[in-house]
């Protein structure tokens, strides 16, 4: 980003603190009263069910040690 700044004069519109907390605000209300994958259909179709597999990524992560 450095390179763009110089280059091209490129200064980002937000900073991942300032815009993270209305981020995860408008994730939070999508998913209150339907599921992820109703509030996310984009999501779903590219990462399928398996995309919060919880149990899979435990398993993986036991197996590192």
């Amino acid at each position: 980003m450095t390179a763009a700044a110089e280059q091209l004069g490129y200064s980002p519109v937000a900073t991942l603190s300032g815009s993270a907390p209305a981020l995860v605000e408008s994730i939070r209300s999508a998913i209150t009263a339907r599921s992820w994958q109703e509030a996310f259909p984009a999501f779903l179709r590219a990462n399928g069910e398996a995309a919060f597999d919880y149990a899979a990524e435990d398993e993986w992560f036991a197996e590192q040690d």
